[in-house]
């Protein structure tokens, strides 16, 4: 009888074991994971900071107005490339 609740004892510790061991391995898997997406993230993030700073300055907050006179200025071509 006694050996039985040791082999019951034993066998359930095991069995703890087993699965604590497998919580930390996939909780390892998952900071992995967000490693490397907050790793694609930030590096995104700079991307697009180095291309909001590349952009040109305007001098103001364009208005329908400034885009017609730039358009008029041009001789009429598009406003493409004006900021």
């Amino acid at each position: 009888m006694e050996f039985s609740i040791y082999l019951l004892l034993g066998l359930l510790g095991a069995a703890a074991l087993i699965h604590l061991t497998r919580s930390w391995l996939e909780l390892r898997r998952m900071d992995r994971r967000l490693d490397s997406a907050r790793l694609m993230l930030e590096a995104r993030l700079d991307g697009l900071k180095r291309r909001l700073d590349a952009r040109p300055r305007s001098l103001g907050p364009e208005t329908a107005e400034t885009r017609e006179a730039a358009v008029r200025n041009r001789g009429g071509r598009g406003t493409r490339n004006l900021h």
